[in-house]
């Protein structure tokens, strides 16, 4: 979990990689804020293997289609379509870029290549105001948007309950 100030905006986002499934989820609490706003989510994508960096090219397929509350993007041949939604209706303003140069510093200290380019297919932008609950979905396949807040929060008290119950049994007296 992470909380992130931007002037009178107080902003709560929580990843979540769903069990069993290729789905990230993002939630975005909006905590604090004096009226209504605009919010804007860009997602940043690597397409690549795990033990591989990208770096800016004229073959990655920058087209995108719509779907219901986003889009569909295919990268690369031999890769699958990534389906990024989200739980409420949004506009998507296609804007294709490379962000070039992005840096990890954990595996610059490791030894390792560190640096690679991201590319973005553009930005989601929708209205939200204090109260609001967001939900962010990259998936492999295409999902339902009337479930992302459902299924989000059963992950999360699922993962909460994991966690009360692993701490229970490690704060145990033994029994030997």
């Amino acid at each position: 979990m992470r909380i992130f100030r931007v002037g009178n905006v107080l902003l709560k986002m929580e990843r979540l990689f769903v069990h069993y499934e290729e789905q990230l989820l993002i939630r975005y609490t909006i905590m604090e804020a004096s009226e209504p706003m605009k919010l804007q989510i860009r997602p940043f994508l690597a397409f690549r293997n795990i033990h591989e960096l990208t770096h800016a090219n004229l073959t990655a397929n920058t087209k995108i289609e719509p779907i219901k509350n986003g889009i569909k993007s295919k990268m690369y041949d031999g890769f699958p379509s990534l389906h990024l939604q989200l739980s409420s209706k949004v506009e998507f303003i296609h804007v294709p870029d490379w962000y070039l140069g992005v840096e990890y510093i954990e595996e610059q200290r490791r030894g390792y290549d560190y640096s690679e380019d991201l590319f973005t297919p553009g930005f989601f932008e929708l209205k939200a105001k204090k109260g609001d609950v967001i939900i962010f979905s990259a998936s492999t396949r295409e999902e339902s948007p009337l479930g992302f807040k459902i299924n989000s929060q059963k992950q999360y008290q699922e993962r909460s309950h994991a966690t009360v119950l692993s701490t229970a049994l490690k704060t145990q007296p033994s029994s030997l």
